[in-house]
């Protein structure tokens, strides 16, 4: 039997083109220089009649090519020659470049030059270079205020300015601000200026509604600001994605109160002292004008009194109507608006027998009061439905009670930071009624 017969694949012969001579470009095309930031995949074909807005400190890199129908073997830009102002020198098919040095002028006269030459053709890339410059300017710009640093919900218009004068945000390609993690809970919101309504355009403006709360408000003792960074970014072409950070500080409101300046409450030999308080809030530096606030619940604890049955009851009901909050003020900080003043008063003590003692403390009654703030909704206007109440700290009204029948009332928080809280007065049986 015969073996089988083997039958060979017929290989076609593939004759390869005829290579270009040496800086030759291909029949029916035209030298381009396309453009991107070192790393980029997708490289930019540059227009010789427009100019090319470049961030200062950006590194660009240009690469010699051509455009047109052809098809066939590769071109080798490897002799390309590249020159002009802006300092890219050298013959190569790409070239790395740094602008550090701004633009003279936002003008053809003022821009640095590119050019590059292969095959008998040149093109020359006009670059500007600019510079940002940020801009936040707070809804409430009372003196004396802090422009890094800002209270929670608190609106700020963001902008930029250029160099060389000129330069808007569509030559750059867009400028957008944004920031790490948008939401109202988070890192705050930016709107459209104009509308006030998400999103933010890309012409370099927006306004700023700083976070609603720190995320300190579960641990009253804990340090009471967030840290955010709104970045102003370039939307496209080959600076898309940079541009400059500002860092920025939420604060959430820590409030004081301080006797005003009314007058202090007694009754004629009875154990009893009360003053009229106001409340401020801080830091000083930073605007809380959009907040409103309220008294929480307290629970009475109590002894020496005549009401020892009382203790741990709550007897200091939640407030009533808010409180909206005034604009900023550098001595005072924010305060209640119409000037509402706090009725802080130990009641009396009926049927009281004193003693000689001055410094033996024979009674005392404690409310820790929580100090709350809430928010308006950014659609109507009115506190958020339901009511979202957001604890500030601990406000401590105390009236403590001596052997001899002097009262002392105290009402703020202990543990203020500032030293603020010195709301404070204390009276005498003999000292005269005040009503």
């Amino acid at each position: 039997m015969a073996p089988p017969q083997v039958v060979k694949p017929v290989v076609p012969v593939v004759v390869p083109p005829v290579p270009l001579a040496p800086n030759t470009l291909p029949p029916g095309t035209n030298l381009v220089v396309k453009c991107c930031r070192p790393g980029q995949l997708v490289k930019v074909v540059l227009n010789p009649a427009n100019r090319l807005y470049i961030l200062r400190g950006t590194r660009i890199e240009f690469q010699a090519d051509h455009a047109g129908g052809y098809v066939g073997p590769l071109v080798n830009f490897a002799p390309s020659v590249w020159g002009g102002t802006a300092g890219v020198v050298g013959a190569a098919a790409t070239q790395v470049h740094q602008f550090d040095t701004l633009s003279a002028a936002n003008s053809d006269l003022g821009a640095f030059t590119v050019t590059v030459t292969f095959g008998g053709q040149t093109v020359v890339i006009r670059c500007v270079v600019y510079a940002l410059t940020t801009s936040l300017v707070p809804g409430d710009a009372f003196a004396g205020r802090s422009l890094s640093e800002f209270g929670v919900d608190e609106r700020v218009t963001l902008g930029f300015a250029a160099q060389p004068a000129g330069v808007t945000a569509a030559d750059a390609g867009g400028l957008q601000w944004s920031v790490a993690s948008p939401g109202r809970d988070l890192d705050g919101l930016l709107h459209n200026p104009a509308t006030h309504a998400a999103p933010a355009v890309n012409d370099g403006r927006a306004e700023y509604i700083a976070p609603c709360r720190t995320h300190a408000q579960d641990n009253l003792a804990g340090e009471k600001l967030r840290h955010v960074v709104l970045k102003l970014r370039v939307a496209s072409g080959p600076c898309q994605g940079t541009g400059p950070d500002v860092p920025i500080t939420v604060h959430m409101p820590s409030a004081h109160m301080r006797k005003a300046a009314a007058p202090e409450r007694h009754i004629l030999g009875t154990p009893s002292a009360g003053f009229f308080g106001e409340i401020f809030f801080s830091p000083k530096n930073v605007s809380f004008e959009t907040l409103s606030f309220r008294e929480g619940a307290g629970a009475i604890r109590t002894y020496g009194f005549g009401n020892d049955h009382e203790d741990g009851v709550v007897q200091h009901p939640v407030g009533g109507v808010p409180i909206r909050l005034t604009g900023g003020h550098q001595h005072n900080g924010c305060g209640l608006t119409g000037g509402a003043l706090d009725d802080v008063y130990s009641g009396a003590v009926a049927g009281f027998h004193a003693g000689p003692s001055d410094i033996t403390v024979v009674g005392k009654e404690t409310w820790p009061i929580h100090w709350e703030y809430t928010y308006n909704d950014l659609a109507t206007g009115f506190p958020v439905a339901p009511a979202v109440w957001i604890r500030m700290q601990i406000a401590y009204h105390t009236a403590t009670l001596y052997a001899s029948g002097r009262m002392e009332m105290f009402k703020g928080h202990v543990a203020c930071a500032e030293g603020l809280c010195n709301a404070r007065v204390s009276k005498a049986l003999g000292d005269p009624s005040v009503p």
